[in-house]
């Protein structure tokens, strides 16, 4: 046998191991990605950018406080008529099921970021919550900051109409969808608020366990 014949055959033996390797652990792989009904799940974790707002009670909230815990993540904005509070009632039940099962030892904190800074102060954000759930985090901040973390996630939001002396008579057109970040404070998957808290519930419980 030739060296080059011997270098072939070498060749060879480690695409077969190498194959077997890839089948071996491919139902690993596929785990780490659930199919789910309201969303889909990241084959792998995006990390976003470090951002510096303040939280409800007039605390900073950094990227640091997304870390350590599961979370999910909503943008909006407490003077939204329809899409906001609908979504942020959802938030409400999905916390409250996730809090109840008992496979879980305890349900990612929620977090509502505001995309209207302008009339969203903290003092706003804790009233506002705190009819949906006084556990459930309002940050607010500079919209440089804001952008951060919505460039990095493609949430798209934009003013309609003016400012009409101090009424603030505008709206917020934008992104609806719900984020779910993991422990290292990375993106995992996102949700449509549309669905409902019983759908939502269950995929989410998909990708916590």
């Amino acid at each position: 046998m030739n060296k080059k014949t011997r270098l072939l055959m070498g060749f060879l033996v480690l695409v077969v191991i190498a194959a077997y390797g890839l089948a071996v652990n491919l139902p690993t792989f596929i785990s780490k990605s659930p199919a789910l009904d309201t969303g889909k799940a990241l084959a792998q974790p995006m990390e976003l950018l470090a951002f510096d707002l303040v939280d409800h009670r007039g605390k900073p909230f950094q990227y640091e406080n997304l870390k350590k815990k599961w979370s999910l993540v909503f943008f909006g904005y407490s003077s939204c008529p329809d899409v906001c509070p609908t979504t942020v009632y959802k938030l409400a039940e999905i916390y409250k099921l996730l809090g109840q099962d008992t496979a879980l030892s305890q349900p990612p904190q929620v977090v509502f970021i505001s995309i209207d800074p302008e009339r969203d102060t903290p003092e706003k954000l804790k009233k506002y919550l705190a009819s949906f759930n006084p556990e459930f985090i309002g940050v607010t901040g500079s919209l440089n900051e804001i952008k951060k973390i919505t460039s990095k996630l493609s949430v798209y939001f934009q003013k309609v109409g003016d400012n009409d002396g101090e009424n603030y008579l505008y709206e917020m057109n934008h992104t609806a969808g719900i984020f779910l970040t993991n422990p290292d404070g990375k993106l995992v998957a996102s949700f449509k608020p549309t669905a409902n808290p019983e759908e939502l519930s269950l995929d989410i419980k998909r990708v916590l366990l």
